[in-house]
């Protein structure tokens, strides 16, 4: 099961000062025999996966922050998933022009 957070900092006050964030768990990979290919990734184990949302914005730092300090436990897997916004519109029908 994969959770999506999208938080606003106004719905949440921060009533307290930020507090560090604890070290990370290490990933170790072993090796692989080579007649058995490798189908392990590193989130298969997780009890579940957290995805959050960010796009380097104060916002997403903040939901962030509250998702260690709020929400994450000790076997979940977290999944930092950022979209590049686009310059161009693909597909846009901009109407046409009467010459």
């Amino acid at each position: 099961m994969t959770t999506f957070l999208a938080m606003n900092p106004q719905h949440y006050p921060q009533s307290e000062p930020y507090l560090p964030v604890p070290p990370l768990a290490s990933l170790r990979i072993q090796p692989t025999s080579p007649r058995v290919p490798l189908s392990v990734t590193p989130t298969a184990g997780a009890q579940r996966r957290i995805a959050i949302a960010v796009d380097l914005s104060d916002e997403s730092a903040y939901a962030v922050r509250w998702s260690v300090q709020n929400y994450l436990r000790p076997g979940d897997a977290v999944i930092l998933l950022h979209i590049h916004p686009t310059s161009v519109l693909y597909g846009a029908d901009l109407g046409f022009v009467q010459v």
